[in-house]
C-alpha cells in the first residue's frame, strides 16, 4: 500500500474577486502538484486540472498555473477524475471564502455563476446545449433544498453539539481524452440468422457495466429486444487499435462506435425490406423487433 501510487495531492492558492452583485469577475489560482518520485500521468492530470479550473461558473478573467512537485513519495497516478477533482476542490473552496466575506448564501452565489448556452469556458471552448442552470434548479426543486436548509437550521439552533449541514456542488466534467488522437473507437456487429446480434467493441469490461451500456445502444438503434444482443468480450482480433477504457470515455465512444456499425446494417436491412414490402424505404423502421411502415405493422419481423 505505501509504495503504490494514488490520487495526486495538491496545495493550492487562489484569490477570486466579485462585484458587489456577486456576479464572479476574476480568479487566480496556482496549484502545486505532489507528483511523487517521478512523472508517470502527472503532466496530463494538472492539464486536466487547468482546464477544470472555474468549474461550471462564468469567470471573465482567469490566470491559473500549475507546478509538478517532486518529491520523496511513490509516483502518483490518475484516479478518478483525473486531476478534476483537484481543481473543482479549489475553486468551490474559494466560493466559499467568498460567500462569507459577502454574506451571501452560498447555493446564491453559485446560481447567480453558473454557465449559460452561450458562454465560453476560461480556454474559448463554446458552451453548446448547456444545462447549468436548469440542472441545479431541478435538483433544488427534486430534494426540497429550501426546506432541506430551514430543517437544518432548526436542528443546529436547538443542538449546541451536534451540527448537521448540506451542500450543492455542480460539476462540469470534460469526458474526452485531452490528448485528441485517443477520441476514437471502432466497433464490428454481426447479425445472424438466427435473430442474434453480435457485439465486439474496444471497452474492457471490468465491472462498471459498460458491456451493458452497449447492449442497450445495439438494441436501440436496431429497434430489437435486448436479449437479442450478445457483447463479446474485448480482442484486438475483431476491433484493433483500441484506446484505453478510461473514465466514462469507454461508453461515449464505444457506444456510438457500436451505434453507426447497427445503423449501417439496419440501413441495409431496411433497404432490402422496402424491396420485399414494395413501400418507400424512408417510411420504414424496426421497433420492438417488427418492421414498420409509417408507425404501422407489417408482416416482416426481425
Amino acid at each position: 500500500m505505501r509504495a503504490t501510487g494514488k490520487r495526486h495531492p495538491y496545495s493550492s492558492d487562489f484569490k477570486l474577486g466579485a462585484d458587489k452583485d456577486g456576479k464572479l469577475i476574476a480568479f487566480q489560482a496556482e496549484y502545486f502538484q505532489n507528483s511523487g518520485r517521478s512523472c508517470d500521468l502527472s503532466p496530463a492530470i494538472l492539464s486536466r486540472t487547468l482546464l477544470h479550473a472555474t468549474g461550471t461558473y462564468k469567470v471573465p478573467h482567469v490566470r491559473v498555473t500549475g507546478h509538478m512537485c517532486r518529491t520523496n513519495l511513490p509516483s502518483f497516478t490518475a484516479f478518478r477524475g483525473f486531476g478534476a477533482p483537484q481543481g473543482f476542490f479549489v475553486m468551490e473552496s474559494a466560493l466559499d471564502a467568498l460567500a462569507a466575506a459577502m454574506g451571501l448564501p452560498r447555493d446564491e452565489l453559485q446560481r447567480r455563476n453558473l454557465y449559460a448556452e452561450g458562454d465560453s469556458t476560461h480556454f474559448g471552448m463554446p458552451l453548446v446545449r448547456c444545462r447549468a442552470r436548469e440542472a441545479f434548479s431541478r435538483l433544488e426543486e427534486k430534494i426540497s433544498w429550501l426546506r432541506l436548509k430551514a430543517e437544518i437550521a432548526a436542528f443546529n439552533a436547538s443542538h449546541p453539539l451536534e451540527k448537521k449541514g448540506a451542500a450543492l456542488m455542480p460539476v462540469g466534467f470534460g469526458i474526452s481524452f485531452t490528448k485528441l488522437p485517443m477520441n476514437q473507437a471502432g466497433a464490428l456487429v454481426h447479425a445472424y440468422t438466427d435473430g442474434s446480434v453480435l457485439v465486439s467493441t474496444g471497452a474492457i469490461e471490468m465491472g462498471q457495466q459498460v458491456a451493458r451500456k452497449i447492449s442497450v445502444v445495439a438494441a436501440r438503434t436496431l429497434g430489437i429486444p435486448q436479449d437479442r444482443i450478445y457483447v463479446a468480450r474485448t480482442t484486438t482480433l475483431t476491433v484493433a487499435n483500441t484506446v484505453p477504457t478510461a473514465a466514462s470515455t469507454g461508453s461515449d465512444l464505444n457506444g456510438m462506435a457500436a451505434r453507426v456499425a447497427c445503423l449501417q446494417i439496419k440501413n441495409r436491412l431496411l433497404s432490402k425490406a422496402a424491396d420485399i414490402l414494395g413501400l418507400p424505404e424512408a417510411d420504414l423502421d424496426i421497433r420492438r423487433g417488427v418492421v414498420e411502415s409509417a408507425g404501422r405493422a407489417t408482416d416482416l419481423d426481425w
